[in-house]
This record gives C-alpha cells, sequence and structure tokens, in this order.
C-alpha cells in the first residue's frame, strides 16, 4: 500500500512541476477567483446597486408632466378645474421651471356670466375705437353675445 502511495505521489511531481513552470494568465485567475469568493459577486452587486441608485438621482432631475382635476360636487355649485404642466427640476438651489394651461369650469356651466379684467379691457377698448368684438374668437361669451 505504501509502495503505491509512493508511486502516485512520483508520477504527480513531474506534472506538478510542469504546472508550476507553466506561465498563469489572468483569466485563469479571475475564473478561479469567481468560482471561490462569493464576496467579489456580493461587491459586483453593492456596485450594481450604486449605480443604480446614481442613474435614479440624475433622473430626478428629468422634466415631467403632471395633470390632475379637481371636481368639487358639494353645494349648489360644482366647479370643474383641470391642470396640465410641464415641469423641470434644475439643480440651481431647488428652483423649478414649469409651464403649464388650466381649464377652469367656474360657474360658467350655470349661466352666470364670468369676466376677467383682460377681456373686459380688451372688450371696451374695441368698443370705443368702433371695433366689433364679435370678430375675435376663442375670447367667451362677451366677445360672441354682448354687443
Amino acid at each position: 500500500m505504501r509502495a503505491l502511495i509512493t508511486t502516485l505521489a512520483l508520477l504527480s511531481v513531474p506534472a506538478t512541476a510542469a504546472a508550476q513552470s507553466a506561465p498563469l494568465e489572468l483569466t485563469a485567475v479571475l475564473a478561479s477567483v469567481e468560482r471561490h469568493h462569493p464576496l467579489v459577486a456580493a461587491a459586483e452587486r453593492d456596485r450594481d446597486a450604486a449605480d443604480a441608485e446614481r442613474r435614479a438621482a440624475e433622473g430626478s432631475f428629468d422634466p415631467q408632466w403632471r395633470t390632475r382635476a379637481f371636481v368639487a360636487p358639494v353645494g349648489y355649485y360644482n366647479p370643474l378645474t383641470i391642470d396640465t404642466a410641464l415641469v423641470q427640476p434644475t439643480r440651481l438651489w431647488g428652483a423649478t421651471l414649469f409651464a403649464g394651461w388650466r381649464l377652469g369650469e367656474g360657474l360658467s356651466y350655470t349661466g352666470i356670466p364670468i369676466y376677467d379684467t383682460i377681456s373686459t379691457v380688451v372688450w371696451k377698448s374695441l368698443k370705443l375705437v368702433g371695433a366689433d368684438p364679435r370678430r375675435i374668437t376663442g375670447w367667451g361669451r362677451l366677445f360672441r353675445e354682448v354687443p
């Protein structure tokens, strides 16, 4: 038995010596590390998670489209408001740029006219110079119906 072990040991010495004399390649070392060291895989997962968090933080400065609607079905009047806006956060002291549009029904569906100051000034100015306000479109009932 002892002779068999000695023979096997002697036969393995040249192979070991030959393996030690062969150049060690980087790919073989990296493959061995990946197989035998799970901490490397955990570090890669941590790196990927940190990269995802960085990309998410940078994405917080992407433009956003926001839309909301508000209806209050209580009381005598049921005002309807729809807001839509394009919002662009900036890195400048937390400032935010936005452009939006609002559709507000207000009390117009009740038949009660609602006049804003700009429309009434434009309407009255047209009347004073003798122009027909009905030629203006898209400015509401004041321009369409009031002579």
